[in-house]
């Protein structure tokens, strides 16, 4: 009679180690890059500092941050109202074409039942 081990086996990316707990390979992830871009900033500032210091970068970097200080307001406004209305609008208004949500829409305001809410 076969025994059952307590073990489960490993997956494709795991290795069993000698102890039985399985070992995870090695992954380089984003923590990891954005360490190592800072290591490098830190190492190549003087080089850095020289190339970012010319007055048409400077320009460039102005109007870029200008018109994400613009930008950014929008882009929170239209991520909330998303939220807001995946979470509170009723899937019956939000039909798989915009005409047919808009019909779905009027039915359900008037009580009734449209074919395009029965998706």
């Amino acid at each position: 009679m076969a025994t059952v081990s307590a073990m489960a086996a490993p997956t494709t990316d795991e290795k069993p180690v000698r102890d039985g707990t399985p070992e995870r390979g090695r992954r380089i992830g984003s923590v990891e890059i954005l360490a190592g871009l800072l290591v490098l900033l830190v190492l190549f500032r003087e080089p850095i500092s020289g190339a970012i210091s010319s007055p048409r970068l400077q320009t460039w970097t102005t109007v870029f941050v200008s018109v994400m200080v613009q930008a950014v307001p929008f882009l929170v406004f239209g991520v909330v109202l998303s939220a807001v209305i995946a979470v509170f609008v009723p899937t019956v208004l939000l039909g798989a074409r915009p005409a047919q949500a808009s019909r779905a829409g009027r039915a359900h305001r008037r009580g009734r039942r449209c074919r395009a809410a029965r998706m």
